[in-house]
């Protein structure tokens, strides 16, 4: 699912207008970027976001069998919220 499809199915489950929920989905994502930079991110009954420091490592080219030095990297996790991880676990294997 795409922006506009979260954003259209949205509005169609709470009866408002597209254009303002637009509003409101590109204001929440401004504000998670930003948050995210400067502390962890909690919200009740959705998940946690937190940046984590990855260690910088020495991983192998396969193409030329030579070794590439990663440097030091934050990057974002995402735990969801129990009743998120319940429906996820409940969905068939394909």
């Amino acid at each position: 699912m795409n922006r506009d499809e979260f954003v259209r199915k949205v509005a169609d489950k709470y009866n408002v207008n597209i254009k303002d929920t637009k509003l409101w989905f590109d204001a929440f994502v401004d504000v998670l970027a930003e948050s995210v930079t400067e502390d962890d991110i909690k919200i009740r009954n959705f998940g946690n976001f937190e940046l984590r420091t990855m260690k910088p490592k020495i991983a192998r080219n396969l193409n030329d069998n030579t070794e590439v030095h990663v440097p030091a990297r934050k990057k974002l996790y995402f735990v969801p919220c129990p009743k998120i991880a319940e429906k996820i676990k409940s969905l068939p294997v394909e």
